[in-house]
């Protein structure tokens, strides 16, 4: 049996809208040492200029 995790992560608060990469790092070392693959990994935006958020979807057999 498959088990999924999934990982969203809003920009940092102000102007610039930058993701906070460190902790996107962190979030993903941490699922790949727990056995999880990296699956899928998106960003998008849901109105306005630049991306808002982003999806990572990790598996894990």
């Amino acid at each position: 049996m498959r088990e999924y995790k999934i990982l969203t992560q809003e920009p940092k608060k102000g102007f610039t809208k930058e993701f906070d990469h460190e902790k996107m790092e962190q979030s993903i070392n941490e699922y790949s040492k727990q056995g999880y693959k990296l699956i899928s990994f998106e960003v998008y935006s849901l109105g306005g200029l630049g991306p808002n958020r982003f999806l990572a979807i990790f598996e894990k057999e």
